[in-house]
């Protein structure tokens, strides 16, 4: 594992509009798509803090595995959407 500093991690999380993100308008929700590129673009952000927790020793191997399972099927979704390292959610709002 490529060791992750506290700088990086601060950076990531703060390199998403997590306000934005949670202020979506309730009389226009949003649509499936704008919900996955949310999911990805927070993902992106939280990820770095996720991989720490996963290699925390008192985390028991089959929760690792299934962690490690759960990062993997996440990178897919927001390789596969395509999110743009600048998308802010909920910015055009």
């Amino acid at each position: 594992m490529t060791t992750i500093t506290y700088e990086a991690i601060d950076s990531s999380i703060h390199s998403v509009d997590w306000k934005a993100m949670t202020n979506t308008p309730a009389l226009v929700p949003p649509t499936q798509s704008e919900r996955v590129k949310m999911v990805a673009t927070a993902w992106r952000g939280i990820r770095p803090l996720a991989m720490v927790v996963l290699h925390l020793p008192i985390i028991p191997s089959g929760w690792q595995f299934a962690g490690k399972a759960f990062v993997g099927l996440l990178d897919g979704l927001a390789t596969d959407v395509g999110v743009n390292p600048d998308f802010k959610a909920g910015k055009d709002l």
